[in-house]
């Protein structure tokens, strides 16, 4: 009978017991982060740009003339399904002036800028002076446009009896116009 004499328990604050007052302040507490949580994760903005499709700058046409306005009939070839172009003098003159014109079309699906040089030129000839007309085409290219340009050739030999005959590749210098 000794439980009929037993202390009754003390209830602090209100009749609530410390377990129940640790109980109610991890609610809360985990309560609060959440709301924090997803405040933060409601501001959070993630920006970045996806682009899919492809680019393909190719040479269309080139057409090589003496500076009297002449065609010279097969010195250009077109390469690589487009994007070189090989060009052989046969019959250069010494310190004949040359113009090669050429039409570039974006046959890709994304834009195209032209890089500052705009193409990448190997010659083995010394004598080759290459010049490439100002600004006589578009930098960017957009889905299926073209462009235009032309290159002066300037056979710089004097000294020779010769014609010249060699040649020079011209490739496309792109990357995606942003």
């Amino acid at each position: 009978m000794s439980f009929l004499f037993k202390k009754p328990r003390k209830k602090r604050l209100g009749g609530l017991s410390r377990y129940s007052l640790l109980a109610i302040a991890t609610i809360f507490f985990l309560g609060f982060m959440g709301i924090g949580f997803a405040y933060w994760n409601d501001s959070l903005t993630l920006r970045s740009k996806l682009i899919t499709g492809y680019i393909e700058p190719i040479f269309t046409e080139a057409t090589l003339s003496s500076d009297e306005g002449d065609e010279i009939k097969k010195a250009v070839e077109i390469l690589e399904d487009g994007r070189a172009l090989s060009v052989d003098f046969d019959e250069a003159e010494p310190d004949g002036v040359y113009n090669l014109d050429f039409t570039i079309k974006n046959e890709g699906t994304l834009p195209v800028e032209l890089n500052n040089n705009n193409f990448c030129i190997q010659s083995k000839n010394k004598y080759l002076k290459l010049k490439m007309q100002e600004e006589k085409h578009e930098k960017i290219l957009d889905s299926r446009e073209e462009t235009h340009g032309q290159i002066e050739i300037q056979v710089d030999a004097p000294d020779i009896e010769d014609d010249c005959k060699e040649g020079f590749t011209i490739e496309l210098d792109y990357h995606l116009a942003n």
